[in-house]
């Protein structure tokens, strides 16, 4: 059975504290008043860091999240810098993995990115060096302990259904680790798999969209199985956004695909509908048209 469990992680944290003493206008949405009032309360007149390398996450190639690609890929370089030193462990592993996302156009991770994410652990030294994110942390650690105790059931019920998947649909059993931090926007979910270990990283504790991430890499699989029909489906995805199409193409229609797919897996498994086979279960939303 794949553990599930809940934690923050300090370097994900000082991304996005970073990011909201820069103006990230996302903090308080869907948030509870007092929470957001809380958030509020970190900014800063002065700022205790170079504000110039995280002034640059935020880009115009998304309207509807102005903040993707480039915080999901901190968030990924989170885990591949040192702890202790925060310089990359392994830049060349990091830089593959990006280029390996399937859900991120060329023109994003261009030349301009690499020299500009290479100076990621520097940036991020700072920021952690900062006293003002250290009593941000100190802060979060102690919320970190009510949202455990708050969500406690219902990440036993992300353990079932995982557990379902496995012996189902033979999915990997995976440790599902979600990293919350209270900053990110509500409705911007993000996961890095790491070996045997998927983190999810969330601004709000919300089950369907842990169990939205579990998915993808879960259904990737089986719908490369079935490329070629999707292509010559060419579903029309209703609902998806256009930055999902990652700039068209083969990749993109894929990639569009696949999180329509992932979007209504998530809605069955959360309504305990599971399918007996994922493969019948692409190919009939592909008869009755996506």
């Amino acid at each position: 059975m794949g553990a599930v469990a809940i934690s923050c992680k300090t370097e994900v944290s000082a991304i996005y504290y970073a990011l909201l003493q820069l103006g990230y206008e996302f903090y308080a949405l869907d948030k509870a008043p007092d929470l957001a009032l809380v958030l509020a309360g970190f900014r800063r007149e002065e700022i205790g860091f170079d504000p110039s390398f995280f002034s640059a996450v935020k880009q115009a190639s998304c309207a509807v999240y102005p903040y993707w690609p480039r915080a999901f890929a901190l968030e990924v370089a989170a885990f591949h810098v040192c702890p202790k030193s925060q310089v990359f462990l392994d830049f060349p592993a990091y830089k593959q993995y990006i280029m390996d996302a399937p859900n991120i156009a060329d023109r994003e991770r261009d030349e301009g990115f690499w020299s500009w994410v290479e100076r990621f652990p520097q940036a991020l030294r700072s920021v952690m060096e900062d006293g003002g994110f250290r009593e941000y942390l100190a802060w979060e650690r102690s919320w970190m302990i009510q949202q455990r105790e708050l969500w406690s059931r219902q990440i036993q019920s992300i353990g079932e259904i995982t557990d379902v998947c496995e012996g189902l649909y033979h999915a990997p059993a995976v440790e599902v680790s979600t990293i919350l931090t209270p900053i990110k926007c509500s409705y911007s979910a993000d996961y890095f798999k790491q070996g045997n270990r998927l983190n999810v990283v969330l601004g709000s504790f919300r089950m369907d969209a842990i169990i939205h991430e579990y998915l993808h890499p879960v259904l990737r699989s089986v719908i490369q199985k079935h490329a070629q029909t999707v292509l010559a489906c060419n579903p029309a995805c209703s609902g998806i956004d256009s930055s999902y199409f990652a700039g068209g193409g083969a990749q993109g229609i894929l990639s569009a695909f696949e999180e329509y797919m992932v979007r209504q897996l998530t809605d069955d498994l959360l309504e305990s509908r599971f399918p007996e086979s994922l493969d019948e279960y692409i190919l009939r939303i592909l008869r009755d048209g996506a």
